[in-house]
């Protein structure tokens, strides 16, 4: 019941700090009016959204707030960044135990926007490192996955999934570098949206290149295609209402890049899905 009594209040802030992540402009006496508690609120919903980093490099070019929020944002944006750049060391152990078993899987998600369209990877949290693997690869993936060192942490229909021991929360609320790493092997992306299906699988193999990362081949999609997964993925999100506002921030990165020629194709693949 607190919480829904605060869930206006958590309204308002989110609307303001999302808006202010993104560089829109803002009048700054709307800070004014902020409470201590608003301020702590703000942390929170900051994380949730992802856009602790976005808000440091604002905070930088504009002051506001007390000094204990700017320190805060100050600190995620360090430890976003030393957690990524463990999470990237761990992608490249990762592929070097699956090109030894002669599998190349196609990044997604965080780990593709990170090393592609991000210039500064501390803005960019990463849950997990998604990788699109061929289903008949799936078992030696596995394996290269625990060779690199992680266990088996089961799996659901869609996807198995592994995690970095001793898998434990270092930090609530926090990008910190030690809390749970996990790795989900999908040897599809596909899914529902409300009644209608999708699947992207055929798309991103047939649009992907082999390139070398850190002295291992991966695959990556091309960037029309990876804008189509960001779409149906924000898409997918806004359903039940669990879009994360960073989201937005990848596809202003991507869709950034398109050409026409892009835009036309990614228009048809629309229509084709």
């Amino acid at each position: 019941q607190a919480l829904w009594a605060l869930q206006p209040r958590i309204t308002q802030l989110s609307e303001v700090l999302v808006r202010w992540a993104s560089g829109q402009p803002l009048d700054r006496s709307v800070f004014d009016i902020w409470t201590p508690n608003d301020w702590r609120l703000a942390r929170a919903i900051a994380w949730s959204q992802g856009i602790l980093g976005l808000l440091h490099v604002r905070a930088l070019r504009e002051p506001i707030g007390p000094d204990d929020w700017r320190a805060y944002l100050a600190a995620q944006h360090a430890s976003n960044g030393a957690r990524v750049a463990r999470m990237l060391d761990l992608l490249r152990q990762i592929l070097r135990e699956m090109n030894a078993r002669g599998v190349t899987p196609l990044l997604l998600k965080g780990s593709d926007l990170v090393t592609r369209v991000y210039d500064d990877v501390a803005l960019r949290p990463i849950g997990d490192i998604d990788l699109l693997v061929r289903p008949e690869d799936m078992p030696r993936a596995g394996e290269a996955v625990l060779a690199a060192g992680f266990a088996s942490d089961g799996g659901i229909k869609r996807h198995d999934v592994f995690v970095l021991p001793p898998n434990t929360v270092a930090e609530f609320l926090s990008e910190h570098p030690d809390n749970p790493i996990k790795v989900e092997l999908h040897p599809a992306v596909s899914g529902r949206i409300s009644l209608l299906g999708y699947d992207l699988t055929a798309t991103l193999w047939q649009s992907s290149t082999v390139e070398r990362w850190r002295g291992h081949a991966v695959r990556r999609a091309a960037l029309p295609a990876l804008a189509l997964h960001l779409l149906v993925h924000a898409t997918s999100d806004m359903h039940p209402r669990t879009l994360r506002s960073v989201r937005l921030h990848d596809g202003h990165l991507v869709f950034a890049k398109l050409s026409p020629q892009d835009w036309q194709w990614m228009l048809a693949e629309l229509r084709r899905l």
